[in-house]
């Protein structure tokens, strides 16, 4: 089907590359030049991961099949990250969450008007796709958000 090699049983050798350039893209830098300190395809629960994190799973794939057509394969992840931004009682949680998430958006557009995130190519297209759950730190200072993503296979 394009994605996975046949003589490996149950390992989608095709998709790694792909899962691989999605996680390349969360180096990004926000507010007074922040980076992620870990983007890690391995989910880390919030008391065991170094802040800002960025965690991605990978989630479902669905394969669309229309007579007469090549199949149509999508894979589904998420971006989970972990901010303190809440910690500072001077400052507004949610500045550091809608930073971060501006950077991220930044980071699916591509420079061309018109253009697709592909990936370098490997997909036909990357995108945000639903919402985006956020979880701001207001009480605790741990903040939490997860960023939805759809990645199209040519």
């Amino acid at each position: 089907d394009g994605i996975r090699d046949t003589s490996v049983t149950g390992v989608q050798t095709c998709a790694l590359p792909i899962f691989d350039a999605l996680l390349a893209l969360a180096d990004i830098r926000w507010g007074n030049d922040e980076v992620f300190v870990e983007r890690s395809r391995r989910l880390k629960m919030w008391d065991k991961a170094p802040v800002p994190g960025l965690y991605q799973i990978e989630g479902s794939e669905t394969i669309t099949s229309l007579d007469g057509q090549l199949d149509k394969h999508s894979l589904r992840a998420s971006w989970i990250v972990y901010h303190r931004g809440g910690k500072d009682q001077g400052a507004t949680p949610a500045e550091t969450s809608n930073a971060i998430l501006d950077a991220i958006g930044s980071a699916f557009r591509p420079a061309l008007p018109g253009a697709r995130q592909t990936l370098g190519g490997l997909a036909y297209r990357a995108f945000i796709d639903g919402t985006i759950h956020k979880d701001n730190g207001d009480l605790d200072g741990q903040a939490m958000l997860i960023v939805p993503i759809t990645v199209i296979l040519p």
